[in-house]
């Protein structure tokens, strides 16, 4: 039978043990409120909604990297849904004129994800490699569909220019999006699929870069 004293001592206890519980919850809920947003955005200009990918965020602004045509119909501004809800609208982005790759210039008062790159893991791509497409749907979701690399650089007459191509599909709202290898390294940008022979063409990472340097300044 427990003494008062023993009582006491395991009340003491059980709220110091409460306390600490609660202080770490707290600590745990600043934490997650802190953490990065994913890197994959919904975009929408003009007349078409498609997907975009924070390529590159420093304490200034935030590059988003997106496929040319998803900007096609974009006139003064483009908006930029970000996974949380929020909207930010730009003037500022550039559309190449050799590869199917733009770029969106936006300002966020909130630390987004970018994404992770390896330009040795790409280099290394073969084929047969285990490949993650990630991409907005049509109603601003984050779809991950799973795809295998057929090749890592191959000429598309249809885009006219080279391309990743990938075994699977992906849906309507997710150009623009992006191509992970298995170890989460950021190799491409999603550009469109062919339903029938269940392909999808992706720029490689190596254009992204060039056509990054080209516009950077």
């Amino acid at each position: 039978m427990f003494s008062w004293y023993h009582v006491k001592g395991y009340r003491n206890r059980l709220v110091l043990i409460c306390v600490i519980l609660f202080a770490v919850m707290l600590a745990g809920c600043g934490n997650a409120s802190e953490e990065e947003l994913s890197p994959i955005v919904q975009i929408a200009a003009g007349e078409i909604t498609g997907s975009g990918v924070v390529y590159k965020n420093n304490e200034e602004n935030m590059i988003i990297v997106t496929a040319a045509h998803v900007l096609q119909s974009a006139k003064d501004s483009v908006e930029v849904i970000f996974e949380d809800g929020s909207v930010v609208e730009s003037s500022s982005y550039v559309i190449s004129n050799s590869s199917d790759v733009a770029f969106i210039r936006v300002e966020a008062d909130k630390q987004y994800s970018s994404v992770s790159i390896d330009k040795e893991a790409f280099d290394t791509l073969t084929g047969d490699e285990k490949l993650i497409m990630q991409g907005s749907n049509s109603a601003g979701d984050v779809e991950q569909i799973s795809g295998t690399l057929i090749y890592p650089w191959i000429f598309s007459e249809d885009f006219n220019q080279y391309m990743m191509l990938i075994r699977g599909e992906i849906l309507p709202g997710m150009s623009g999006g992006a191509v992970f290898d298995e170890a989460g390294w950021f190799i491409g940008i999603l550009c469109g699929t062919n339903e029938e022979v269940r392909e999808v063409a992706a720029v490689p990472l190596s254009i992204i870069m060039a056509e990054y340097e080209l516009v950077r300044e």
